[in-house]
């Protein structure tokens, strides 16, 4: 079917008990199967273990780390996992350095339901592309112009 998002495993990361149950909440309800935690230890201990996750989704401040910490675990485990980092702050700087990190998206508190939606539906786009061996994503500059 056009349009339809496969079931994903989501890791949800924040320190923030309501707004971490607000964004599971939604993500369920759009049919993806959310492990939420509220640490970067917590995390960084999932990727590293057997927990597999399509689409991790990480707060930036975190108490007692940050989800750069958390991003970069993540992409040590699984290189073409995509990390969706949701911050309060509107810094192009920070931005900037999620993306050169790595970071599929940079979504700006607060997020709207749409917004949170598109993103995990991009990131599985996303996994379909790297299943076939095309590029993880749009934003990812190419290697070299040298040819």
């Amino acid at each position: 079917m056009s349009g339809e998002v496969r079931l994903t495993s989501v890791l949800l990361v924040d320190d923030e008990p309501l707004v971490c149950r607000a964004y599971q909440r939604v993500l369920e309800r759009a049919g993806h199967m959310v492990a939420c935690v509220g640490d970067v230890a917590t995390a960084c201990a999932l990727l590293a273990g057997d927990g597999h996750f399509d689409v991790v989704v990480t707060d930036v401040t975190l108490g007692g780390g940050s989800g750069f910490e958390v991003l970069a675990i993540a992409k040590r485990a699984q290189p073409v996992l995509p990390v969706i980092l949701i911050s309060g702050l509107a810094d192009p700087a920070v931005a900037r350095r999620a993306y050169d990190c790595g970071a599929l998206r940079y979504l700006v508190k607060p997020v709207s339901i749409a917004d949170l939606r598109a993103a995990i539906a991009d990131a599985c786009g996303g996994l379909d592309r790297r299943t076939s061996g095309l590029t993880t994503s749009p934003l990812a500059a190419p290697a070299s112009s040298a040819g």
